[in-house]
């Protein structure tokens, strides 16, 4: 029945009519979307027209927070978390670092003050400890010469046995030369650490510091208070020093009643 019924002569004679009317239809629905698009865009314009500023603003807007993102944002590529972890390690070691030389400066500095003071108190120590020495080795000669010097007057009173000299024997005038040479021989080692005799001449005027007054002469020739006589000879460790020592003072006979001032000497 359907084959008979597309074959049949009135649907065929249709079929160019419904075409036709299809096609029509379409036709007109173009025709009025085209006739629509003009009045749209008038209103749109009319919109525009309205609210000029509406798009600045938002232009501007968008400006603004592109600009802040730009600043906020960090300047070149972004940086890898890996890389960020590792700058964040050398600037903690960086610090250590600077903080390890801060205090090693410091510990310098403190050492230093401290061997500061400790080669000074060394120096300190050092010429304390000299002068120490020196007045104890200064003591020791003086007490070892004083000493010596009792032994030289020994021999001295044995060598100055003149009045005896003519009744002795060769031998025994032998043996007095022997004991003189003895006597020069403590004299030169007396001397030679600084120890001195000290035996005033006659007119010498007395020194309290290095003479001793045993006695008076009288006399004319002599100015008063001066030597007149030497008794003993003293001894005095290193005379010319800044702090000689006087080992025994020499005892001398002092002149009185002489003349205020030394006579002249002869023509």
């Amino acid at each position: 029945p359907l084959r008979r019924l597309a074959t049949s002569p009135a649907l065929v004679a249709l079929a160019p009519r419904a075409a036709v009317g299809a096609w029509a239809q379409q036709r007109r629905g173009f025709a009025a979307g085209e006739a629509e698009k003009p009045e749209k865009a008038e209103k749109a314009e009319a919109e525009g027209s309205e609210s000029p500023e509406k798009p600045d603003e938002k232009g501007a807007k968008a400006e603004e927070k592109a600009a802040e993102a730009a600043q906020a944002a960090p300047s070149g590529p972004p940086v890898p978390e890996e890389e960020k972890e590792k700058s964040d390690d050398e600037d903690s070691a960086l610090k250590l670092l600077e903080r390890e030389l801060k205090e090693a400066e410091e510990k310098l500095r403190s050492e230093k003050q401290e061997l500061l003071l400790a080669l000074a108190d060394f120096e300190n120590n050092k010429k304390k400890h000299a002068a120490e020495c020196e007045v104890r080795s200064h003591k020791a000669v003086a007490n070892f010469a004083a000493e010596l010097i009792e032994v030289y007057d020994q021999f001295d009173a044995f060598a100055h046995e003149e009045d005896a000299v003519a009744t002795l024997s060769e031998s025994c005038k032998a043996l007095n030369d022997g004991v003189g040479m003895t006597r020069d021989i403590y004299k030169s080692t007396l001397e030679k650490f600084g120890v001195k005799m000290v035996s005033p001449a006659k007119g010498d005027k007395l020194l309290p510091a290095r003479c001793e007054s045993v006695g008076e002469v009288s006399t004319d020739e002599i100015p008063d208070n001066c030597v007149a006589e030497v008794v003993r000879r003293g001894w005095v460790l290193d005379p010319d020093g800044p702090k000689p020592v006087v080992l025994r003072k020499a005892q001398v006979k002092v002149a009185r009643q002489g003349p205020a001032t030394p006579p002249p000497p002869p023509e």
